[in-house]
């Protein structure tokens, strides 16, 4: 309830594509409602994301599902040791489709 009311503090929001006034942003064709909302902690680096599913179509009640998520910021030997990680995970990635191609090269060849 009070997730919804600070909500309605707002005159609008984004809904299907389309700017909505909150006023009517619930109504009886509402089969799902999701909420997103966004904290920062600048000192810590971390972005959080909060996603509130609301599903009206059960018969007598509504499922609500919450999921947070955490987001850190690399930089410094973290980004390096991240990025060299990368990429190796694609130069191996690249070896093995090479190698690949080169068998199915070779049965092609040995098929003729």
């Amino acid at each position: 309830g009070d997730i919804l009311y600070s909500i309605t503090d707002s005159p609008f929001l984004f809904r299907d594509g389309r700017i909505t006034g909150t006023d009517s942003f619930i109504d009886s064709m509402s089969s799902t409602v999701k909420l997103f909302l966004v904290f920062f902690t600048p000192r810590a680096g971390i972005t959080s994301l909060m996603t509130v599913t609301a599903d009206f179509m059960g018969d007598f009640e509504a499922t609500v599902d919450v999921r947070l998520d955490h987001y850190a910021i690399l930089e410094g030997e973290q980004l390096r040791s991240y990025l060299a990680i990368q990429v190796l995970c694609i130069v191996l990635v690249l070896i093995m489709g090479i190698d690949a191609a080169v068998k199915v090269y070779r049965q092609f060849l040995q098929c003729k």
